[in-house]
């Protein structure tokens, strides 16, 4: 499990007594901390530039300004999120304790809080959060390419601008350490960009929290953010532990994430903590069929029980020699989807930054069916399921029952 960060919203200077509290508290505690000190424009300011919510953030209330203004002030320019909310200067008013108690806020202080009172608050939250440690399958997508050049990052990517273009807060997951094809992709105007971090976090699952995610995220597009590197020679090498980790605490904050695997990823995957839609992505050559046997023999062979789909790409450019969709059944026994191979926009969707969202024909009608299969459909309706998983829905609530 990842640890803990804590954000303080502090309004009394580098040297104010309760800074210095929480920071001991919070380094005792072994969580990630950091603060925001200034003035309540100055901090407004700061938290409406946040892409990840911290789990824990602490504010000291202003003078003069109600408790419940100042939550809802700051609370409305967080990103999209669950946090623990601490409040101390507070003034020392039943009326106004319960009113805040209604509202969602951890603990109050009505003073200045000592390092042994936020301890004990801290350690509360972290005992909560270890129960509730895990992901959510309705949340993540994994898309595996069974081959090399399978088109399994083409998929990816047109399900991760999917789901931004509706609202969510999408996180893409580029697992390819070997070319980053990401950033590339989303980021090639500022000479493809990347998310060196995302190196660190795979290597040291323990450093993987809210303020460590916050720094390597990069932004997209509105909705739409990333993660994308290369691994260099003398990087450390990933650990597999790294993944859900990396997913579960990505959830606290993104609607979808959506992991890009490779043929041969490394870190490789454990099956064992594979929670989510998974899409086998094969070309229907023999490289193609061997590399989705294999697979769907891992997957079948994993606990969890989310829907599995198979997708043939580039049907047709092989032509005579296609491999047919009824041997790649007798491999997997899974609903399977047919992406015709198109020859004359193959090339736009790399040069150009695009993804089946972009293209017209055949193609775009044969990926609207794969799309119908994506979990969070329309409002209040199931995740569609396949032969190998079961259906379910979520409603998400964000700080305070903010959606």
């Amino acid at each position: 499990m990842s640890r803990l960060s804590v954000v303080v919203l502090n309004l009394d200077g580098e040297d104010a007594p309760a800074l210095t509290a929480i920071r001991d508290a919070a380094e005792a505690a072994d969580m990630a901390f950091n603060d925001v000190t200034g003035n309540f424009d100055d901090i407004l300011k700061a938290v409406s530039e946040w892409s990840v919510l911290p789990e824990i953030v602490v504010l000291q209330a202003p003078e003069g300004m109600e408790p419940q203004d100042a939550i809802a002030e700051v609370g409305g320019r967080f990103p999209e999120g669950e946090a623990e909310v601490i409040l101390y200067n507070v003034p020392n008013d039943i009326r106004v304790y319960r009113d805040l108690k209604v509202s969602g806020v951890r603990e109050i202080f009505s003073g200045v809080p000592t390092e042994e009172e936020m301890a004990e608050t801290f350690d509360a939250i972290t005992q909560d959060n270890l129960r509730r440690t895990g992901i959510d399958p309705r949340k993540a997508i994994y898309v595996w390419s069974a081959c090399g050049g399978a088109g399994g990052t083409s998929l990816a990517l047109s399900i991760a601008r999917k789901f931004s273009k509706e609202g969510k807060r999408t996180l893409f997951v580029d697992l390819d350490m070997w070319s980053g094809p990401g950033s590339f992709m989303f980021n090639a105007e500022n000479g493809a960009r990347e998310t060196n971090g995302l190196v660190d976090a795979l290597a040291n699952p323990g450093r993987i929290d809210a303020l460590f995610l916050e720094r390597i995220i990069d932004v997209a597009d509105k909705n739409l953010f990333y993660l994308s590197a290369r691994r260099r020679e003398n990087d450390p090498k990933p650990n597999p532990a790294s993944v859900p980790v990396l997913v579960a605490r990505a959830q606290h904050n993104f609607d979808m994430v959506i992991l890009d695997v490779p043929w041969r990823s490394d870190p490789q995957l454990d099956m064992n903590h594979v929670q989510g839609h998974s899409y086998v992505v094969a070309p229907p050559t023999p490289a193609g069929l061997l590399g989705f046997s294999v697979m769907m023999k891992d997957l079948a062979n994993a606990p969890g029980k989310s829907p599995i789909y198979g997708v043939l790409n580039r049907v047709g450019e092989f032509k005579s020699n296609d491999i047919m969709k009824t041997t790649f059944k007798e491999a997997g026994d899974v609903d399977f989807f047919q992406i015709p191979y198109d020859a004359q926009n193959a090339g736009r969707m790399f040069f150009e930054q695009k993804t089946y969202l972009d293209l017209p024909g055949k193609t775009k009608s044969a990926v609207a069916k794969i799309f119908k299969t994506l979990p969070g459909g329309a409002e209040g309706e199931a995740p569609a399921a396949g032969k190998t998983g079961r259906a379910s829905k979520s409603k998400k609530k964000g700080l305070f029952g903010r959606k």
